[in-house]
């Protein structure tokens, strides 16, 4: 089952338990599946901001090369601050 049909799973028995006037309860399982969901999801935008924080160091230093000058070295450089960011350093 993928992460998408489990999480409609709980939704769907979650939503027949109060409409049937039962307890809102989720089975053990789900809740901890959900929360091992939600550190996941934090885990993720973690790493996307640092990774959005480096994008933003490389271009603002790319930035600083202008204007062009001595082109074929701050080609070169800006070269190496692309490849610096996307390899995650």
């Amino acid at each position: 089952m993928t992460d998408k049909e489990r999480l409609e799973n709980i939704k769907e028995k979650y939503q027949w338990a109060i409409e049937q006037s039962l307890a809102n309860r989720i089975d053990d399982s789900d809740i901890e599946w959900l929360i091992q969901q939600a550190k996941r999801v934090e885990e993720l935008e973690t790493q996307l901001q640092k990774e959005n924080e480096r994008y933003k160091q490389a271009l603002e230093k790319i930035r600083g090369l202008y204007p062009l000058r001595n082109v074929g070295y701050q080609v070169s450089e800006i070269r190496k601050i692309v490849i610096k960011a996307l390899e995650g350093e």
